[in-house]
């Protein structure tokens, strides 16, 4: 499997150079946190004033002014650092941010809030694949084994389930006693010993591509289809998630983690990470959205529609 790669060797502080040319229309920061009256002017537009709860994690672009009234301040990171913007600075035009020197930053914090910013736009995509009722592992995802745990949205009237792993090719490798499907998971023990079966196919240079099956007594079979991370693959994922915690914010710091473990085709990891932002940013708007988006595709469709109501009280 191909891990895409935002590895950065070093952070190299230079002299400060010009980011943009104005009206450029790239992303160049996101908001980290707000205090008291903080104005945002599009080009060519009137002032909008900044909610301190709603746009925490708004993506700005270069072609935007900020403002900031008495006793205002805005906290954000830009394309490499992390500037403080207050009343005595006037209006501070983005796209002539001067910003420390560090091209290999720019690229990975760029891609980065770019991602971010897609997942509010009109006609970003929705969902994922087929709807199972399993989120976790997410269908067509990849898992790292030590992070494999078994989850599905919970059954009503406490159907009794059985649980079962194979490979793509019907090789059984195990199966579970008789579980309460309306728990949404199984017991830490028997989790265990999933997880346990993996690492023995897997060792024995077996199936990469396996299958989990939810099978209800009435008759009704749920499945996904999942691969493990090969070790060298982990340690790649490992390696970019270790990077991101050197980063100094927090809520920046669990975006990017985010980020790596959506390309890395870890869905349900992706999943948690945006919730774990939506707890630093709670009512955030372009978390909210990025966290529906994640859960769709994870396949936890529950969570998700959750996420919309919340998302349409802040409108």
């Amino acid at each position: 499997m191909r891990i895409f790669s935002v590895l950065v060797s070093g952070l190299a502080i230079c002299t400060l150079v010009p980011l943009l040319r104005s009206q450029d229309t790239h992303v160049v920061a996101t908001i980290l946190e707000l205090s008291g009256p903080v104005y945002l002017q599009m080009a060519g537009g009137g002032e909008l004033k900044l909610d301190a709860r709603k746009d925490k994690g708004r993506v700005l672009s270069g072609d935007v002014t900020l403002r900031c009234g008495p006793g205002g301040t805005a906290r954000i990171q830009t394309l490499t650092d992390v500037r403080t913007i207050r009343e005595a600075d006037n209006r501070v035009f983005l796209g002539e941010l001067q910003l420390q020197k560090s091209t290999s930053l720019e690229e990975k914090y760029g891609k980065v809030l770019e991602e971010l910013r897609n997942y509010g736009l009109p006609g970003a995509s929705r969902g994922g694949e087929r709807a199972t009722g399993i989120y976790s592992p997410s269908d067509q995802s990849a898992v790292r084994l030590n992070k494999f745990q078994i989850r599905w949205i919970p059954l009503e009237n406490n159907a009794p389930v059985f649980l079962s792993l194979e490979t793509t090719s019907g090789k059984h490798l195990w199966a579970s006693d008789q579980l309460n499907g309306a728990g949404g998971k199984p017991s830490a023990v028997i989790e265990i010993a999933a997880r346990k079966a993996l690492e023995d196919e897997q060792s024995g240079r077996g199936a990469s591509t396996f299958s989990l099956v939810l099978r209800e007594v009435s008759g009704v079979r749920r499945s996904v289809t999942f691969s493990l991370l090969s070790q060298k693959n982990e340690e790649e994922v490992s390696r970019a998630l270790g990077e991101w915690e050197q980063t100094s914010d927090p809520l920046f710091r669990t975006i990017g983690r985010a980020y790596v473990l959506r390309h890395a085709r870890l869905m349900a990891e992706t999943a948690e990470e945006y919730e774990d932002a939506l707890k630093l940013a709670p009512g955030s708007i372009t978390l909210l959205n990025a966290a529906i988006d994640a859960n769709e595709k994870s396949g936890n469709t529950a969570r998700a529609n959750e996420l919309k109501k919340a998302l349409a009280g802040t409108k």
